[in-house]
């Protein structure tokens, strides 16, 4: 890595890292820095009042954007490097509705632990991955985003028609999990954050070398030796793993992972996947802590659904991305 490099990442980690400490000091109640800092490390407030909101509420919250923005992102980055294609992710392949799908039909059918929630939203993921997998050898790329846009209609059909079958109260449940909020999540959602995020960047981790000559095409894939099926079913696992996961637990947020590796891309100008993954997982985390942040209402008491702030920023990276690839 070169000077520059290092230097674009530690810039990033700080970003996020400001970001992150904004999050925890946004709120009703105004807790001081110092106390925030000092709650954080172990120490004690002059409040304790501080120390509930911040361990109890804040904290998780904040944990919970941070690691739902890097998941989708490096999720969003290895389905570009697998389909070569830059307007790729898990919303717009399908997966993200996939997830919800699964969603829809373990709470419709009574099914209310977070394990049990993940797992079918994890399916729901995987699902959707196999059946575009499958078709990207027969279709271009253009037709690639239509398959998955089709995908996503037919599934929210499917939801539509399971939410006139199923009674108010878990209609009710579904309809505030649609609106996509880091809410206060519980220390079960976030292990299951925290092994499904981790896991997902091992994976592309021990992918690297594939990923860098599968921007190339497969055949350049195959004659360094390597294998384009080993890579798919990969990506296909971690994807699926982290997009499911972080659906159930999150709602279904949009447009992270488009935007956050073309944030890398387009303005740090990097390419190589070694540093590529861990700044895009940066990235995201940055772009959904700062979505977190507005979605709160300065003053007003009230807190905006996520998926509204995160189209602020995603829907015009994705335009100019657009624009630009012509």
């Amino acid at each position: 890595m070169t000077t520059r490099s290092i230097a674009l990442f530690i810039g990033l980690a700080l970003l996020v890292t400001i970001l992150f400490l904004a999050d925890l000091l946004a709120g009703p109640v105004k807790v001081p820095l110092e106390q925030a800092l000092s709650i954080l490390f172990g120490g004690q407030a002059d409040l304790r009042e501080w120390e509930v909101i911040i361990h109890q509420i804040r904290l998780p919250k904040a944990l919970a954007a941070l690691l739902c923005g890097a998941g989708l992102s490096m999720g969003g980055l290895l389905t570009q490097s697998l389909f070569r294609n830059p307007l790729t992710g898990p919303d717009v392949l399908g997966l993200t509705s996939g997830a919800g799908l699964g969603v829809a039909l373990a709470i419709m059918s009574g099914f209310s632990e977070d394990i049990s929630i993940t797992m079918a939203a994890s399916a729901g993921a995987a699902a959707s991955f196999l059946l575009i997998t499958l078709a990207a050898d027969k279709v271009g790329n253009t037709t690639l985003l239509i398959l998955g846009l089709m995908l996503s209609a037919f599934t929210s059909s499917v939801i539509s028609v399971l939410q006139f079958t199923t009674e108010s109260s878990k209609l009710q449940q579904y309809t505030i999990w649609t609106l996509g909020n880091i809410s206060i999540p519980s220390g079960r959602e976030l292990a299951l954050l925290s092994i499904s995020v981790p896991l997902c960047l091992i994976i592309g981790l021990s992918s690297l070398k594939s990923l860098n000559a599968s921007t190339l095409g497969s055949s350049y894939l195959q004659s360094m030796g390597l294998n384009p099926k080993v890579l798919r079913w990969k990506v296909l696992v971690a994807t699926s793993l982290v997009t499911g996961t972080i659906t159930a637990i999150c709602g279904p947020i949009t447009f992270i992972g488009i935007a956050g590796p073309h944030l890398v891309k387009q303005f740090f100008r990097v390419t190589d996947h070694r540093l590529l993954l861990p700044m895009s997982a940066l990235s995201g985390a940055a772009l959904v802590l700062a979505c977190d942040l507005l979605s709160q209402l300065p003053g007003g008491g009230s807190v905006l659904p996520l998926n509204a702030v995160t189209a602020l920023f995603g829907a015009p990276i994705v335009i100019w991305v657009i624009l630009r690839s012509k």
